[in-house]
């Protein structure tokens, strides 16, 4: 099971994460009160742990402005959280430049099915270079959380058809429900961001060791 803590902004939690090691961790690139530079996310990335591996999150950004990351941050992983098509996928994907993998997120809500996005998760593989999925709620690093009960068997039946089927979980994911979405949904992943995060003394909102520790201990 994979780990990624997103919405990483100080050094003071890249400090953690070397201590915790997850798998991932994400730098958020777009309008978001986790946003961060690239200058800034180019110093933090040197002070972390190499065998962290880290993810851009992007949403609606131009070509020319990823690009621009990528040049100055050693990301891994480009995340797209907009309306990002096939062939803007794969016209990032020809950036030979640098290596890095492309993860679409979707996000879930009550008018679409998951056998939807099922469909939708084939076709790209089929059709464009991507290399994972994101299952998000309705509004991405809320902490809104949402049920997976009504498509489980419907991910279940794909996984069990599709051996390459993966994805990503992510939506109001804390260290007290991450074990009953795990096995609600059977994830290749969990991705968490605002369910391990606590107000420091200094009033800032901030990354909670002891939150990211939970929940890191009871996946692993």
């Amino acid at each position: 099971m994979k780990i990624k803590i997103c919405g990483i902004t100080c050094e003071k939690e890249i400090e953690y994460l070397n201590i915790l090691k997850p798998d991932y961790i994400g730098f958020v690139f777009t309008k978001s009160k986790r946003q961060i530079s690239a200058f800034d996310a180019k110093l933090l990335r040197k002070k972390l742990d190499p065998k962290i591996k880290c993810v851009g999150v992007f949403k609606d950004n131009s070509l020319t402005e990823i690009n621009n990351v990528l040049k100055k941050v050693n990301l891994d992983v480009v995340q797209l959280h907009g309306s990002e098509n096939f062939d803007f996928i794969n016209l990032l994907k020809k950036n030979k430049d640098y290596k890095f993998e492309i993860w679409k997120a979707l996000s879930i809500n009550n008018k679409i099915f998951l056998n939807e996005y099922v469909s939708y998760y084939m076709r790209m593989k089929n059709n464009c270079v991507m290399d994972n999925i994101l299952i998000d709620g309705c509004n991405p690093g809320s902490g809104e959380t949402y049920s997976l009960a009504p498509f489980k068997e419907i991910i279940k039946k794909e996984c069990d058809l599709n051996n390459d089927f993966k994805f990503i979980l992510a939506g109001g994911i804390t260290p007290e429900n991450v074990l009953l979405k795990i096995k609600e949904a059977n994830p290749w992943g969990v991705d968490v961001s605002s369910g391990v995060e606590h107000i420091n003394k200094d009033g800032v909102t901030m990354k909670s060791f002891d939150k990211m520790k939970v929940l890191i201990n009871k996946i692993r």
